[in-house]
């Protein structure tokens, strides 16, 4: 069983973070010069990971996933270590320091991360309902595709034995297979809500 685990965008539960600008605008380069990154499984240069994050907004408390507003979420390390022990030496992670609005490092350690398991081909088209916005109702490929949560269908043969997935990857969807939302659950990690994917 399978399942799209989307990251809130709830504003009160989402701490704002500032990045290096110079650091920004490599990745923005990178993405310029890489129109493909969205849709391979490379292992992006370290240069485009920021070393700090910064946070600017109140929040107390952080979650285990951090946006930054550059190509990659902030996981933790509880989060990191549950994806490890599914899918060990598989996805990129760089550490990165998480600075407070105190100005105090987290006393948990955060990694920029990059999933390496970009699958767009798992994607059963005849049994989804995808949409181009510019176009709706037109049937389109990986790179303009939308589609509802509860509309998508996935190819079974293509994600048996997969944990954590994604089908583009600048993206706040991700995928779960159910022994991963299992034990992301089992150790309380919050802010993600899912929807169960039809396989074909």
């Amino acid at each position: 069983m399978a399942w799209i685990a989307n990251r809130t965008s709830i504003t009160r539960y989402l701490p704002t973070f500032e990045v290096d600008e110079k650091v920004k605008r490599l990745a923005l380069d990178y993405m310029s010069a890489n129109p493909d990154y969205n849709y391979n499984n490379k292992p992006f240069p370290l240069e485009v990971f920021p070393k700090q994050m910064v946070q600017t907004s109140s929040h107390k408390a952080l979650p285990d996933v951090l946006g930054s507003g550059t190509l990659h979420a902030g996981l933790s390390q509880t989060f990191k270590d549950i994806v490890e022990s599914f899918e060990p030496d598989l996805h990129q992670f760089q550490p990165v320091d998480v600075i407070t609005k105190s100005g105090t490092p987290t006393e948990m350690p955060y990694f920029y991360f990059r999933n390496l398991q970009c699958l767009h081909e798992c994607v059963d088209y005849d049994a989804s309902i995808l949409s181009d916005r510019s176009k709706p109702g037109r049937l389109v490929l990986p790179e303009r595709v939308h589609f509802k949560d509860d509309e998508l269908a996935m190819r079974r043969e293509m994600i048996d034995g997969r944990h954590f997935w994604n089908i583009k990857q600048h993206t706040q969807t991700w995928f779960f297979s159910e022994e991963l939302k299992a034990e992301v659950e089992r150790q309380g990690l919050k802010r993600l809500h899912y929807v169960h994917i039809r396989e074909v």
